[in-house]
């Protein structure tokens, strides 16, 4: 059974974010081009500080009680009235459905729940989740030479739905 759980600190579930995070599989979709600490110490300070912020709402994603993955809506701002989407599946358990459920309940809580009028995200270039996140945001444009990686700068590419679009069952 497919379910969102709001984030809290777990001491397995946490090193189990860490390790996804130092993946090389995952860390082309990061912002940092730097290998995320899997200290469990500075695991917890991350989940307090996001479990503790008044703009930051990230859920677990679990399938039948099994961490697949994790999402949130980061920098919310209720005045302009928009937040960025950020989601990070498994690996392991990618291309799945996860992604696209968490997704559409995630852009669910953004338009019904916070009421807001935006929800945005990024995908940099050197990855291909521009095909998935097509499936759900418009196109916006792009941002020149964001993300480093590997030696090499790559282009951000941003995207973004309107609650309108959202409610006009664009999904």
């Amino acid at each position: 059974m497919f379910e969102l759980k709001s984030f809290y600190t777990c001491d397995n579930l946490l090193r189990q974010l860490a390790l996804w995070r130092a993946d090389d599989r995952c860390r082309p979709v990061l912002l940092t081009p730097y290998v995320q600490s899997e200290d469990l110490e500075k695991q917890k300070k991350w989940a307090e500080r996001i479990t503790s912020s008044e703009s930051e709402f990230f859920f677990y994603i679990f399938d039948n009680n099994v961490l697949v993955g994790y999402c949130a809506l980061i920098k919310v701002k209720m005045v302009p009235s928009n937040a960025e989407l950020s989601i990070l599946i498994d690996p392991d358990k990618a291309r799945r459905g996860y992604g696209t459920k968490a997704i559409r309940w995630l852009l669910g809580v953004a338009f019904e729940e916070l009421g807001l009028n935006c929800v945005y995200s990024e995908v940099y270039a050197n990855t291909e989740r521009h095909k998935f996140f097509e499936k759900f945001f418009t196109f916006d444009g792009t941002i020149r030479a964001r993300k480093f990686w590997k030696g090499k700068f790559y282009d951000s590419r941003m995207y973004s739905i309107l609650k309108n679009e959202f409610f006009l069952d664009k999904l």
